[in-house]
């Protein structure tokens, strides 16, 4: 029996050590991006992000939303103790079993079960419970590579929750002797071969929108991609008048209004002529960016373009020429070279947007802004005196924006931080 034992065993290390030599020469063309080469690409996308020059972590973020909105984006997460760790969610569709409303969820590093907590209210109301959280953050990217071991390939768990204790501690005894907590420490995990995926690509992807003046969210009006941009002129003129926001955000940040003046990081906006609904797929590697297949890259985009007015694909290491001629009156591209620089090129057509579309979208905006207010006030614009619950979806589609914009701004004044 011990002899069945060792050759079983020998025969499943043979084997997979074959298929690792036979997936390395399937993709020695593909390409993934690192570490080091992320951090420059973060450098220079994100303007809110510095260098931390103590040497403790990768990063500093002044900025507490932006620490919360990299969380929600990405699979980065803060730090509670050496157990547990707090991940945000973004808005996403309901159709597609997701949440209109964020989610923040605590999780032990041992399960991948998460206790979920549903807030109705605007996120900035979270921070009256937790105000550490608008503080400076530091950002710590972990190489996973450095963790993995032979034997972790036998294992049906994944790398990360193997080594999530570790990584955990390893993270906490940077900050001893220090004036850093927990809940400071915003952790992104690398994949088990040291490279960052599709997250990086959508976070990207959706800082680059952001200054270009449209709201980013996973909300989909259509279609299977990863990452939306949209942008309703109408709607982004009158809330950049208003001094609620000044250019293009993430939709979450409509419910963290009254944590900042405005949206600092976008300035000099132009305002637009045309309604764009943009999808966006995000991918890990070059070769699946530009693919033409129907389940990633360019020919996914291309398969439900027909909801949008165009498209975006987002991956590592591409040119503008690598993708076709005829693809580029529709698809757009977001990469970066060698150095981490980024590349941008926008799609060179454009599709007139379905009204249906762009009243869910229409929607969507105002029923983010909606939660900054208390419910009796959403009562009191929505219905007046009635109280049918069945009417609410109906009565936010026939509400004006102006009259929420108002509302919100009579109300700043008793906002409590």
């Amino acid at each position: 029996m011990k002899w069945k034992r060792r050759k079983q065993k020998k025969i499943k290390i043979i084997s997979r050590k074959l298929y690792l030599s036979c997936k390395k020469i399937y993709l020695m063309g593909e390409k993934w991006i690192d570490i080091e080469t992320t951090k420059k690409l973060l450098l220079n996308v994100c303007d809110f992000l510095e260098k931390d020059k103590s040497g403790i972590a990768d990063f500093v973020i002044k900025n507490g939303k932006e620490a919360i909105l990299l969380s929600m984006y990405t699979d980065a997460f803060f730090l509670l103790n050496e157990k547990f760790r707090l991940k945000f969610f973004p808005i996403s569709n309901l159709l597609n079993g997701g949440l209109l409303t964020p989610t923040i969820a605590i999780s032990p590093y041992y399960e991948s079960t998460y206790i979920n907590f549903l807030f109705p209210e605007p996120l900035f109301r979270y921070f009256n419970i937790f105000p550490e959280l608008n503080k400076p953050k530091y950002l710590f990217m972990v190489n996973l590579e450095k963790y993995v071991t032979p034997s972790d390939y036998y294992r049906s768990i994944p790398f990360y929750e193997l080594h999530a204790k570790e990584i955990f501690k390893d993270v906490l005894r940077k900050i001893e002797n220090t004036d850093i907590s927990p809940i400071d420490c915003l952790v992104w995990v690398s994949t088990y071969n040291g490279t960052y995926g599709e997250d990086l690509w959508e976070y990207i992807a959706g800082v680059v929108l952001r200054k270009r003046g449209y709201f980013i969210t996973k909300y989909s009006i259509g279609g299977l991609a990863d990452i939306f941009a949209y942008y309703i002129p109408e709607y982004s003129e009158k809330l950049i008048n208003s001094g609620l926001i000044n250019g293009g955000i993430f939709l979450e940040e409509l419910e963290m209004l009254p944590l900042f003046d405005n949206n600092t990081n976008n300035s000099n906006i132009e305002v637009k002529k045309r309604i764009e609904l943009i999808e966006i797929e995000a991918e890990s590697s070059d070769y699946r960016t530009t693919e033409y297949s129907e389940k990633s890259g360019v020919g996914q985009v291309l398969k439900y373009i027909s909801h949008y007015t165009s498209a975006f694909v987002a991956g590592p290491f591409r040119k503008e020429i690598d993708i076709g001629e005829e693809e580029r009156e529709k698809v757009g591209l977001i990469s970066c070279d060698q150095d981490g620089g980024l590349v941008f090129c926008e799609p060179k057509g454009y599709l007139n947007p379905l009204d249906t579309k762009v009243r869910l979208v229409e929607n969507l905006i105002k029923y983010v802004l909606l939660t900054n207010l208390e419910f009796k006030e959403r009562y009191e614009l929505l219905w007046g005196e009635t109280r049918d619950l069945n009417d609410y979806l109906t009565s936010i589609s026939s509400l004006e924006i102006d009259k929420i914009i108002k509302k919100i701004k009579e109300e700043r004044k008793f906002w409590k931080i």
